[in-house]
């Protein structure tokens, strides 16, 4: 089976629809896998959450904007940091209103709550996916879990260590990674979360003002792909194709 695997959609379900459409996807025989952070900044998000409800092959990895929206919907009181990150506007988009009444209407919340997103996601997705090549996260992986030129099996970790590793500074765990694995683990690392150009700028030294670099990044040598093309700025998506 084909997979098509993308990460940080943003609620920008134009989007993805774009990029599916333009590689041909064909929900039938293909399988969609999303590396986490599907909701929030763009104002696609309920046309998303039905779009990904029913996909029949996909895979769903929690990024930590999943997390973000479970924590409001359980708390009923979102914050400035819920607004600042697009939280509430999905939750305006959940609700069907606008994103000033999600901030402060709780009416808002229960509507939200009454689309069963909290329970899909906390049934739905998971926190890696691991095939003989690849291994798919939002930030990273565990850092307790890399360590003396091998990886520790990663179903050792518990909730609050992928936790950590979804709200992570990837920049950093890639400085420390390399240290440790010069010429990367035996499988490919492929995440999304941190935005490439960041990674092209600050990792790879390339002046990103001209625009001379590819959405998706790839460093052969350590054995990584990142998938974050800053979809809610760039309303752009680029995915990469495998097969499972």
């Amino acid at each position: 089976m084909r997979a098509i695997v993308v990460s940080d959609i943003h609620g920008d379900y134009e989007a993805l629809i774009n990029y599916l459409t333009s590689v041909n996807f064909n929900e039938d025989e293909d399988m969609l896998i999303t590396l986490g952070d599907n909701f929030d900044r763009g104002v696609g998000n309920l046309e998303l959450y039905h779009f990904l409800q029913n996909l029949p092959h996909k895979i769903l990895i929690m990024g930590n904007h999943e997390l973000a929206l479970l924590n409001v919907l359980k708390s009923g009181k979102p914050d400035k940091i819920d607004l600042h990150n697009g939280t509430v506007q999905t939750i305006a988009d959940l609700a069907g209103c606008k994103e000033g009444q999600a901030y402060w209407d709780m009416a808002a919340i229960d509507a939200a709550r009454r689309t069963g997103i909290e329970s899909w996601i906390k049934n739905e997705f998971q926190w890696y996916f691991e095939t003989d090549e690849y291994i798919f996260v939002h930030g990273w992986i565990p850092t307790k879990f890399l360590h003396d030129d091998e990886y520790l099996p990663l179903d050792e970790a518990d909730g609050s260590d992928w936790f950590d590793a979804a709200w992570c500074n990837t920049e950093k765990k890639i400085a420390a990674f390399r240290e440790v694995f010069p010429h990367g683990m035996d499988k490919t690392i492929v995440f999304g979360h941190w935005g490439t150009f960041l990674l092209y700028q600050n990792i790879d030294g390339i002046d990103i003002k001209q625009g001379n670099y590819d959405k998706i990044w790839k460093n052969d040598q350590l054995k990584l792909i990142g998938l974050d093309c800053t979809t809610a700025i760039s309303h752009h998506i680029e995915g990469l194709i495998i097969e499972v």
